[in-house]
């Protein structure tokens, strides 16, 4: 009976090590996590370029219609709606895993909760896109703006939570207008 009793006491040690050592392992993993995701955006906040909105034709400066972002390096350019008058674009060229080529952040501000990333527009090579040709439909805020010989180019936007400040703009409903408006140079 103690040989059972002592087989018992050892398997109840061996399992609360097991589920100590995952735990451990599941914390080391968050904070390694979170610590590089905050030095991803301070590199990002240093780092990247910052465009600020330019309107395109200065005779019509008050005519929303003129709220276009063109891109030369990569060829195209996107409509901004009523309510974009403010954007921000950061660029984010490559990344730490080199799974895409640059991602331009589409970014208001908020009087209350600062800058928001409302949408990007991800830049893929071919080969960096082909692992998510098959998902992308399921994550249900990703879509194919276009392809040329070179790149792939997606839009992907937040999912539908703004401040009162911005949903008063009605900034959301207006994605599908910009995301059709996308168009190579």
């Amino acid at each position: 009976m103690a040989k059972k009793s002592s087989k018992n006491t050892i398997l109840i040690i061996i399992i609360i090590l097991a589920v100590l050592s995952c735990c451990c392992v599941t914390t080391v993993g968050a904070i390694g996590g979170y610590y590089y995701y905050k030095q991803r955006e301070s590199d990002h906040d240093t780092d990247n370029s910052q465009d600020k909105y330019t309107d395109q034709d200065d005779d019509n400066s008050d005519d929303i219609s003129e709220l276009i972002y063109t891109n030369d390096e990569y060829n195209f350019s996107i409509e901004l709606t009523e309510g974009w008058e403010d954007y921000i674009v950061e660029e984010d060229e490559g990344s730490y895993f080199d799974d895409y080529v640059a991602i331009f952040a589409f970014i208001l501000t908020s009087s209350t909760e600062g800058e928001i990333t409302i949408f990007t527009i991800d830049i893929y090579t071919h080969d960096q896109w082909e692992p998510y040709e098959d998902y992308y439909e399921i994550w249900g805020n990703t879509y194919i703006l276009g392809t040329d010989d070179d790149y792939v180019y997606t839009f992907s936007h937040m999912n539908n939570i703004l401040p009162d400040d911005l949903s008063k703009k009605q900034i959301l409903y207006n994605l599908d207008n910009i995301r059709n408006s996308f168009e190579f140079l």
